[in-house]
């Protein structure tokens, strides 16, 4: 359950997200985890990934675009990035915000290079979790991929110089 505040529009993470304590009397160090007390992140009004702009990009049917907006206008400075997840759904929102490859392009091809950038980890394997996040901006962000009441749309966004962008997709037995 998502509590929405009806002021604003801006639905919070948590019952009590907006009563939590800014994070200004520093410039935090990141990652967070790694330099916090849990205890400490946990009073502070941050997120390392928003699970309400998830949501909102999950469940595109139950959110207005403007909602879409307003809360990314709202977390994209409370998120801390720590995380390749976060990149992800920060782009994804914004392609499907705004409707254009600008905003949000500098988070995917971030994103993307990560695992093409991380050779001193190569032999121990692919980052799956990071290449996942990378085909969700793809498919959801670039290729605007929606369920909306048990049906499949398309409404890309696709980046200047592009022509198409090519992804699978299982729906309903079919491969699309």
């Amino acid at each position: 359950v998502l509590h929405r505040d009806d002021r604003s529009g801006v639905y919070y993470a948590h019952a009590h997200f907006d009563d939590l304590v800014e994070w200004w009397d520093e410039t935090p160090r990141h990652p967070l985890s790694q330099n916090y007390h849990p205890a400490v992140i946990f009073r502070h009004k941050v997120v390392q990934i928003s699970e309400v702009l998830l949501a909102m990009l999950v469940h595109p049917e139950s959110f207005e675009r403007a909602d879409l907006k307003r809360n990314l206008a709202y977390y994209e400075p409370l998120c801390t990035h720590d995380h390749p997840l976060s990149m992800s759904v920060m782009a994804t929102a914004k392609f499907s915000a705004y409707g254009d490859f600008g905003n949000g392009s500098e988070e995917f091809l971030a994103l993307a290079q990560l695992n093409l950038d991380n050779n001193k980890v190569a032999s121990e394997g692919l980052h799956l979790s990071w290449m996942s996040a990378s085909w969700f901006t793809l498919a959801v962000g670039i290729g605007g991929v929606k369920v909306v009441q048990g049906s499949l749309s398309f409404r890309p966004c696709l980046p200047v110089g592009w022509e198409q962008c090519v992804f699978t997709i299982k729906w309903k037995g079919s491969t699309v």
